[in-house]
């Protein structure tokens, strides 16, 4: 909570923006850093986390509401999309992923 004498005032609004402006930065730097975590066990050989890998690409896609100011792009298409994109084309070449890879694709 903001001392009595700040609330309401042209201040307030200001550290309220301020907080908000960093606390989006920091969830969009956690958000990359966890899709690129995703996108970096793609190439394991257990299936199951091949399976994990391509299931979880488009729920990131999509839960990755957030679009930066300056551009029209999110932060999962700015880093993760290419990547995301070659794997899962490569995933549909294998016969155990097939149907999984196309689907997230």
């Amino acid at each position: 909570n903001h001392p009595k004498k700040l609330e309401d005032s042209d201040t307030d609004t200001k550290l309220s923006l301020s907080m908000a402006k960093t606390l989006r930065d920091s969830m969009n730097r956690k958000f990359r850093d966890f899709a690129q975590c995703i996108l970096d066990k793609k190439s394991s050989q257990t299936p199951l986390i091949q399976q994990a890998v391509i299931t979880l690409i488009p729920i990131l896609a999509k839960f990755d509401k957030s679009v930066e100011h300056n551009s029209s792009r999110s932060t999962f298409m700015n880093s993760c999309s290419g990547p995301s994109v070659d794997f899962l084309i490569e995933s549909i070449k294998d016969d155990k992923n097939v149907d999984a890879s196309y689907k997230s694709l």
